[in-house]
């Protein structure tokens, strides 16, 4: 499951500059020594955001709550970093999918 995503982020990252790779790296809190080679930076970017793609990842609600604004916000807001830039339709399928970004990454891939 992480595999399949986090390959999807490696792409990605490819298709972006080594400076913005590096912006993004530092986004996720890494600064990135030690990598050189652009596949290295990628790999390591997609690893950081699956990583949090997991943390934002929240359990399915028991008595069919509403997510908070705040942790809706968030998530939207990892979407458009990874890329996901429609804000509408990724509202919608983070309520398909009960706040579930994987597979709001998943379905979006699969289009």
């Amino acid at each position: 499951r992480d595999t399949e995503m986090e390959e999807a982020e490696v792409q990605a990252a490819l298709a972006m500059s080594v400076a913005d790779i590096r912006a993004a790296l530092r986004e996720c809190g890494s600064d990135g020594s030690g990598l050189i080679e652009k596949r290295e930076m990628a790999r390591e970017l997609a690893r950081l955001r699956v990583q949090r793609t997991r943390h934002y990842q929240s359990p399915k609600p028991q008595g069919g709550g509403a997510e908070s604004g705040a942790e809706r916000r968030s998530q939207l807001a990892l979407l458009a970093e990874m890329g996901f830039t429609d804000e509408a339709e990724n509202a919608e399928l983070l309520r398909r999918f009960d706040g579930d970004v994987d597979q709001v990454v998943k379905h979006v891939l699969k289009r």
